[in-house]
């Protein structure tokens, strides 16, 4: 069975009104009447059956798509049709090299159609019947259409499957469950939908690196954009030194992410190089001890030339 897709390649040189093409491979739709008619698809052999249209439609509830569909040699063509809102279509009674489509799309707004697929000669139960029974178009073809169609339907989902665990591709909703079946939390807010996908793109490979120096530096760097300094002590405690001013948002984004691939005993220190610091001198033994900022020294202008000292 072959699969012809309507790309933007193709898209982009249909004729008519009232749309224009997408990279993405969908036309938009514009106004209220549009017509379409897609470039001729090439079957090579001049006695191809074409078995199969589907294509996906967003339109509002009062538009009216009509499909019309044509196939055989210029001068010669068996044309079918028409076909009233449709989105899934039988083609069992054309065959030659060429297929022409084209539609007409009433009360259009601003409607979309997207994933035009032409299958050749369609994945049809008629085929896995004796041969006698094998008449294209007859009452048992069409008959056993409607479980093809089921059929085709159920193993586009399978086909489809693996797009569930593709993070750049993932819904919202998707990206909750993505983040059960890898084991990590990444909390209510605490990252935007892109820092989200780009944490859960990499989580595999933190997870083999877990409880390592590694884990610790590239994470590090996936959310603050820096590359830290880390110490180790005995005691179990790692200490992160960065040089850029760290945020109570940032230290809780570290901290959350950073303790999830660390062993429980361990312990983090988070430490800037912004702000210069001081150790208060009214402390004994580590009572009353704390860290304040030093002041902001300035000059005192009320001097004279070059007795000008730092208050």
């Amino acid at each position: 069975m072959r699969t012809y897709t309507y790309g933007y390649t193709r898209l982009k040189k249909a004729e008519g009104e009232g749309f224009h093409a997408e990279r993405d491979g969908s036309l938009h739709l514009e106004g209220n009447d549009c017509r379409i008619f897609l470039k001729s698809l090439d079957g090579v052999d001049e006695s191809c059956l074409w078995g199969r249209l589907h294509m996906d439609v967003g339109l509002a509830r009062n538009s009216i798509l009509t499909v019309y569909a044509a196939a055989g040699r210029h001068g010669k063509e068996t044309c079918i049709g028409p076909f009233i809102n449709q989105t899934d279509i039988l083609l069992c009674d054309l065959s030659g090299r060429y297929l022409w489509i084209w539609m007409e799309i009433k009360n259009a707004g601003n409607g979309i159609i997207r994933n035009i697929q032409v299958y050749s000669p369609g994945m049809e139960f008629l085929q896995m019947m004796p041969e006698v029974y094998q008449e294209r178009g007859s009452v048992l073809h069409r008959y056993l259409s409607i479980f093809s169609t089921v059929y085709w339907e159920v193993q586009k989902k399978i086909d489809h499957m693996a797009g569930l665990a593709d993070v750049h591709e993932a819904s919202v909703h998707q990206l909750s469950l993505l983040e059960e079946w890898l084991g990590i939390r990444c909390g209510d807010g605490l990252l935007s939908e892109a820092m989200t996908r780009k944490l859960l793109a990499q989580t595999a490979h933190f997870v083999r690196i877990r409880g390592t120096r590694k884990v610790v530096e590239e994470l590090t760097i996936l959310l603050s954009g820096e590359k830290p300094k880390i110490f180790e002590k005995k005691s179990g405690t790692l200490v992160l030194l960065l040089c850029q001013n760290i945020t109570e948002e940032l230290e809780r984004k570290l901290v959350y992410f950073l303790l999830q691939f660390l062993p429980k005993e361990c312990r983090l220190h988070i430490i800037s190089e912004q702000d210069p610091m001081g150790m208060d001198e009214y402390c004994y033994m580590d009572v009353n001890a704390m860290l304040a900022l030093l002041p902001i020294g300035g000059l005192d202008l009320g001097d004279g030339l070059e007795q000008c000292v730092m208050e």
